[in-house]
């Protein structure tokens, strides 16, 4: 019996390790070893599930909304060969890739697994609301509650993907009182702490689903009250934790509540989603490849604001992806919600019903809020999303006529030399990774120290000499020890690091051609070689700073660098077509910025400039000085005469 639990145990505790491994995976910068692992361990249970359920014979779902499914992360992999930046695409694709792998442990899950799922959940849901919790009561100020998470709104998104099933729970007439006050503590604190978050679009995609629990509840003539209860678990959660965040401010309250337009929901995004339409418009067919709109957005960008995503889930597919992905996507959601109102009509218990509103909820509360986020982009939601699809498919296809695919698994491969094959490309992929991983911290934890750093640097690209930050970070240490530190070289040692820079230069380029950074350390390199007048290098160093303002066109420091240069090689007329392009942009950032650049822009003019040109530099500046010490928004005027 014991040996029994346990083994139906595996399943949900190692899937929960699984999800809680990705929530360490997020944004760009992330160390991919908790990729790998949370990967392996999805893999893994996925045939520990199938030989001790189905032996030799795999069965696969043949629902029309997983065809579009696995047709869009095909085209997802396609895309990484058009991509500029190959290797930050198929980082990506990889992660999408782990979203079928959970559909088929959800529908392969036996209903006892799931049972402890659910169970292994709200734990989860505890350890993340204390994390929360702790950032947000005991911070000074207080800040939105990202949890584990790198970013608040895909915290939230993430509880109400565990709220909603539990919501549905509650409903159900048929479970005793201490699991009434059980769910109703777990409503209490997980509205809480999505309420720490600060997060409107959240707060939306969990009242749209709530909203179809009480369609739910009229269409069947349910009583009314235990709606009314839950509503009040979740507001009185909601309500707690915003007087204490806010100091009991009813006016702050009121203004994020729901009544807000839906402007405020947005806010920020305008621009965002503006200069997503122009840099779609400029690959309109297959659009720019996975994952790039982080890359290439500071070239299209039409404010200070910065943006690693479009925070809309359907338009960035559209950019990255083109028509073909984003109408992949949109066919893979319309004919799952399809399916998903033909499970719930099927469904002939009240219980059921209830169970599969619950996880149907969940899943549209996550898409209703990818209108205003990066939710999809996002490991862990996107693993919670893929295993409810799993068992609302199960579900549905043993309601239906659904066929499934059958496939003999010992005309392939035996169960030992599945495991033995997985275990040693696991051993030997977490062995690497994770041995990149320290180096690579150990790089920035010895940064100050750039001998040792340039030293962890290089093993970490011997052991991944394809990763874009690893050869970016190597670059920028080479340039930080031949600048900052130049005193403790000696004539040797500086030739050596001269000639190692310059030999990764291009390859660093390559990896990722839309970091600024990389162009102004190889412009740093040539300018430290001894061949001064050689006109290849000047050549060199030029194109690196034309590529480097082009790519991050609002980066003043890029501009200023290579003004000093023309200045130098008396180009004038080109150092003021320099100056000129940061003209009639917005800046955020210190005041001082602006004002060494307007400053050296009127040296520069002083002699032979226009006389409106420089009275208009002259009052820029005298604005710029009255709000000494301000760090705020600054725009650079474009000259009368222009």
């Amino acid at each position: 019996m014991m040996k029994n639990s346990i083994k139906i145990a595996v399943l949900p505790l190692l899937t929960c390790l699984s999800v809680f491994l990705s929530i360490k995976l997020q944004g760009h910068g992330a160390s991919y070893v908790y990729f790998i692992a949370s990967f392996f361990i999805l893999n893994s249970l996925l045939f520990f599930v199938f030989f001790t359920s189905y032996k030799n014979t795999i069965k696969l779902p043949a629902n029309n909304y997983l065809i579009f499914l696995i047709l869009f992360i095909i085209w997802m992999f396609l895309s990484c060969l058009w991509s500029p930046a190959t290797n930050n695409s198929v980082k990506s694709a990889l992660i999408f890739s782990l979203l079928p792998s959970a559909i088929l442990i959800g529908f392969w899950s036996t209903l006892k697994q799931q049972q402890y799922f659910y169970s292994c959940l709200s734990i989860l849901l505890l350890v993340i609301t204390w994390k929360a919790g702790q950032q947000s009561l005991l911070s000074i100020p207080k800040l939105p509650a990202p949890g584990f998470f790198s970013n608040k709104n895909t915290n939230a998104t993430f509880i109400c993907m565990i709220l909603l099933p539990i919501c549905a729970q509650f409903l159900n007439t048929k479970i005793n009182k201490n699991s009434q006050i059980m769910y109703g503590a777990a409503l209490f604190i997980g509205a809480f702490v999505v309420s720490l978050t600060l997060s409107r679009g959240a707060v939306l995609g969990l009242c749209i689903g709530l909203l179809l629990l009480f369609i739910h509840t009229r269409i069947y003539k349910h009583p009314l009250m235990p709606f009314i209860k839950l509503a009040s678990y979740l507001g009185t959660g909601y309500l707690a934790a915003d007087l204490i965040n806010k100091g009991a401010n009813i006016t702050i309250l009121t203004n994020r509540t729901l009544t807000t337009s839906i402007n405020t929901i947005t806010s920020g995004r305008g621009s965002l989603w503006e200069s997503g339409w122009q840099m779609y418009l400029d690959q309109p067919f297959l659009g720019h490849g996975l994952n790039m709109f982080h890359l290439l957005f500071p070239q299209y960008r039409q404010s200070p604001d910065v943006g690693q995503y479009v925070h809309n889930d359907y338009f960035q597919f559209l950019i990255e992806l083109g028509p073909v992905g984003f109408l992949l996507f949109i066919a893979f959601i319309v004919t799952f919600l399809v399916s998903a109102k033909k499970l719930y009509q099927l469904s002939s218990n009240q219980d059921d019903k209830l169970f599969s509103l619950g996880l149907i909820a969940a899943c549209i509360s996550v898409l209703t809020h990818s209108l205003f986020t990066f939710n999809l982009y996002q490991p862990a939601p996107l693993l919670l999303l893929g295993l409810y699809i799993g068992i609302l498919t199960q579900k549905l296809n043993l309601l239906s006529t659904e066929n499934n695919y059958s496939i003999q698994l010992n005309k392939f491969i035996t169960p030992i030399g599945y495991f033995s094959l997985l275990g040693i490309l696991s051993l030997v992929f977490i062995y690497f990774s994770s041995i990149t991983f320290i180096s690579t911290k150990k790089t920035y934890s010895h940064y100050k120290n750039n001998l040792i750093a340039l030293e962890e640097a290089e093993t970490a690209h011997q052991l991944n000499s394809h990763d874009a930050a690893i050869i970016a970070t190597q670059l920028n240490l080479y340039v930080d020890l031949l600048y900052n530190e130049k005193n403790k070289i000696n004539t040797k040692g500086r030739t050596f690091l001269i000639d190692s820079g310059i030999k990764i230069t291009k390859k660093a380029i390559n990896a990722n051609p839309f970091v600024h950074i990389n162009y102004i350390n190889t412009a740093k390199l040539y300018l430290l070689t001894t061949d001064q007048k050689h006109p290849d290098r000047v050549n060199v160093i030029k194109t690196a700073y034309r590529q480097a303002i082009k790519v991050n066109p609002f980066n003043l420091n890029s501009r200023i660098e290579y003004i000093k240069i023309l200045m130098q090689l008396n180009e004038k007329q080109e150092a003021i077509e320099v100056f000129t392009g940061a003209l009639g942009r917005k800046y955020f950032g210190n005041y001082k910025d602006p004002i060494y650049y307007l400053q050296l822009f009127l040296a520069l003019i002083s002699d032979s400039g226009d006389e409106k040109d420089i009275k208009n530099l002259k009052q820029q500046l005298d604005k710029l000085m009255t709000n000494k010490g301000a760090r705020d928004y600054y725009t650079l005027n474009r000259l009368e005469s222009n």
